[in-house]
């Protein structure tokens, strides 16, 4: 991968605790490359005590954007001068749109999961989504469904969790008017009773993660029912034991949706300087595409190798915009 920089190159950062950890430069950069789009993405080790600082570096400097992670996530929004609907529900904020000086802090993570849903051509309105796990991605997902028409939520955590999520989850009741339930992901008759009733499955917990990939948030594969669509957030492994469980049901997931989907190619490849991005989303005549560039550094949590493809598409969709 060689970057061509220049004066007019614009810069988009990462800003986070640790950061020399991230992926994303080389996914940005790699995307930016083969787009012809003339932006940088590099990543910084911001912590609290130097994050005010860092923001208005983004005036200083002309920054078009930056994503942000921990620790920065809800210390970050005192800085700005708008947040957007959900990331004020969500209560945090991990992308920063900077337009002529001005800051808009977002939350893409459930913009990022329900736009997946889209392409894979799922319709979110009207349906029963159940979701496990109400973490940080949860609550980003659970928000934007419930923005985006979701009939109604069963939130699944540990009981002694319980009263982390009361609170957030009577407010987004209360915003959207979506029918939202907690329950007791240790109780597997409830969770078999509420999946019959799904349209939606999605694990926004770690359960299945590396190295505990046997693992999985569901008892078996008998929970999951006829035209259930399942969707994991994790990315290693690229087919956790839930996925499994879905193929081996005959089940739509996410991953089936993208199996035949180009992936990143490794760094210092061969295969990098042949390897073709889908440019077919920059010609698409939508109008949802004609927002800030924050939609643009779209921050899906749904990282497997299909799920990066289809993050950077969603995320260049929207840098057509001029700086």
């Amino acid at each position: 991968m060689s970057l061509q920089i220049s004066g007019h190159t614009g810069l988009l950062g990462f800003f986070a605790d640790p950061a020399s950890h991230s992926r994303s430069p080389l996914m940005y950069n790699t995307a930016f490359e083969k787009l012809g789009l003339d932006y940088v993405y590099l990543a910084f080790q911001i912590d609290q005590t130097t994050l005010p600082d860092a923001v208005q570096s983004m005036r200083t400097l002309r920054m078009r954007g930056a994503n942000v992670s921990m620790p920065n996530k809800t210390a970050v929004m005192q800085y700005l001068d708008e947040i957007s609907t959900e990331a004020r529900l969500c209560g945090a904020v991990n992308t920063i749109v900077n337009d002529s000086g001005h800051l808009t802090g977002y939350n893409t993570d459930g913009s990022g999961a329900m736009l997946a849903l889209s392409e894979a051509g799922v319709s979110v309105s009207g349906k029963h989504l159940v979701i496990l796990g109400a973490g940080g991605a949860g609550t980003a997902i659970i928000t934007q469904a419930a923005l985006d028409g979701v009939s109604e939520i069963s939130v699944f955590v540990r009981k002694s969790s319980f009263w982390k999520s009361e609170a957030f989850l009577e407010k987004i009741r209360k915003e959207t008017g979506c029918q939202i339930s907690l329950l007791d992901i240790g109780d597997p008759t409830v969770l078999k009773q509420e999946l019959v009733r799904a349209d939606i499955l999605i694990n926004a917990t770690s359960i299945g993660m590396e190295p505990n990939t046997d693992a999985c948030p569901i008892p078996g594969p008998e929970f999951l029912n006829e035209g259930l669509f399942v969707m994991d957030i994790i990315y290693s492994p690229e087919e956790t034991t839930l996925l499994r469980y879905a193929k081996e049901k005959g089940l739509p997931s996410y991953k089936t949706a993208f199996h035949t989907s180009k992936q990143l190619p490794p760094t210092n490849s061969a295969e990098s300087n042949s390897w073709e991005y889908p440019q077919s989303a920059l010609r698409q005549n939508n109008p949802k595409l004609q927002q800030p560039l924050c939609l643009l550094v779209l921050r899906l949590s749904l990282l497997n190798l299909e799920q990066k493809r289809l993050r950077i598409q969603l995320q260049h969709r929207k840098l057509i915009h001029q700086r």
